[in-house]
């Protein structure tokens, strides 16, 4: 009789092994496919750190999660934001969420979900809707800097659009919908080549700003590896925001030369805008009323002036101090930022 049981034994055994194994099979697998760290620094005083991961389903999508936390940051409030990004495989965004205290003590806690062409938003304590444009993206506040780095992977995938629509954006006045008056603007500048750890490595640098954006930097340089990974940001704001930096390990070595070329090659733009702006002009070009940022760390100078003789930058500071000759073209560019190279 035992013998006789020993082969119904068996066969349940393996009835309950493929069930399991069938069962399993039907879960989804994910793959942690990139990690990695930032520091965030002020004026060369270390204020925080952020840490990421990017994990890949089995059905492709890309599951992004991301930690700032800034205990030396000069505010009471320390900064703690948690955001998650889930992307399709082109980038686009499939959920948002971010939570948590950020600078100027301002409590993150906004989320978007996209179901077909529309965007379902949960704004600190605002609900509403928005159609979908052809090109948007989800972005809220200073960090983390990871989802910035998601931003422009999405514009390399896009077809590197003129502009991309942000979310959210809530209206005031409507509570049921939500307005896409936000954007983000992209631009390549070019290629620098750094030593890190003894070798030589290419970066692309870009420039990041934006229209009514939660981003809130200003004019952002930013430098990605081969890989498309962020491993340098500069910010180019005001206030509290004009002296923040972030590195990707381990290219703080390299700290000085990110800030001067960020420097440089911010009145590089503004000279090519200049130019645009007047193209046959042969006389001075003074650009009047933006925010000069010094290099060096010193208090930004509102109400700025720099004045162009040919290709050259020959008086720039606050605007009552700069002599503007009377046969010069006087450019206002208030609202627009200026950063003012060490020595420069």
């Amino acid at each position: 009789m035992q013998f006789g049981l020993l082969p119904v034994c068996l066969l349940m055994i393996l009835l309950i092994s493929f069930g399991s194994a069938a069962q399993q099979s039907t879960i989804p697998t994910t793959a942690t496919i990139e990690s990695g760290k930032f520091r965030y620094y002020e004026t060369k005083q270390l204020r925080g750190q952020e840490t990421y991961t990017i994990d890949r389903a089995s059905d492709g999508t890309l599951n992004v999660k991301a930690i700032a936390e800034m205990p030396f940051a000069e505010q009471e409030k320390k900064p703690l934001v948690i955001a998650k990004l889930a992307l399709k495989n082109d980038f686009s965004p499939l959920s948002f969420e971010v939570k948590g205290p950020t600078f100027l003590e301002i409590e993150e806690n906004t989320s978007v979900v996209i179901q077909g062409r529309t965007a379902i938003v949960e704004d600190r304590g605002t609900r509403g809707t928005a159609r979908l444009p052809s090109n948007f993206f989800t972005l809220s506040g200073y960090v983390p800097l990871t989802i910035e780095m998601m931003l422009i992977r999405y514009w390399l995938a896009h077809g590197r659009p003129t502009s991309i629509s942000l979310l959210p954006v809530v209206s005031t006045q409507r509570q049921t919908e939500v307005y896409r008056t936000s954007e983000a603007f992209v631009e390549l500048r070019g290629k620098d080549t750094i030593n890190v750890s003894g070798k030589p490595t290419s970066l692309s640098r870009y420039h990041l700003h934006g229209k009514n954006w939660r981003g809130g930097w200003g004019r952002q340089t930013l430098w990605f590896d081969a890989r498309d990974q962020l491993v340098a940001a500069i910010n180019l704001g005001n206030d509290v925001e004009t002296n923040i930096y972030a590195f990707r390990e381990p290219y703080e070595s390299q700290t000085s030369f990110f800030l001067k070329r960020a420097a440089e090659d911010s009145i590089a733009a503004l000279t090519d805008l200049a130019n645009k702006l007047s193209p046959k002009a042969s006389g001075p070009i003074a650009l009047v009323g933006g925010t000069l940022i010094d290099g060096t760390g010193k208090p930004p100078v509102p109400n700025s002036a720099v004045l162009l003789v040919g290709d050259r930058i020959t008086a720039v500071g606050p605007r009552s101090t700069v002599k503007i000759p009377d046969n010069a073209r006087v450019i206002d560019i208030t609202g627009k930022y200026l950063i003012r190279p060490r020595g420069g």
